[in-house]
């Protein structure tokens, strides 16, 4: 554990990113390209808000608190304890807490928001 996470402080690079795929617009004449978006970075900014950063350069900040709060699911709830919330990972470019207790599609996070 460094000095930042003794502090609360919580920040979490991927080691390894699998292709994601997003689809992006046709070209007229071409085959659709695509962009292999996936999480790069997490740090915990706050409250249930999170930091995220892309394989793009794009960062956004993403409150899970609405999401975690109108659970129904006690597992889920569970996250509301802060402690098990800064327990998250990212792995193959996904964001993702314990054996994928939680676990969010790539696209909502990049939204910057989660239904």
């Amino acid at each position: 554990m460094d000095a930042d996470e003794r502090n609360g402080n919580r920040s979490v690079r991927a080691a390894t990113v699998r292709e994601r795929a997003l689809p992006l617009a046709y070209a007229r004449g071409s085959e659709p390209e695509r962009l292999a978006i996936a999480v790069t970075q997490a740090d915990y900014a706050s409250g249930f808000r999170l930091r995220i950063s892309f394989t793009d350069g794009k960062t956004h900040i993403v409150d899970l608190e609405p999401f975690l709060r109108a659970a129904r699911n006690p597992a889920i709830r569970d996250f509301l304890e802060l402690r098990k919330f800064k327990a998250f990972r990212i792995e193959y470019g996904d964001l993702m807490w314990g054996d994928y207790d939680l676990c969010f599609p790539v696209a909502d996070l990049y939204q910057g928001k989660i239904a």
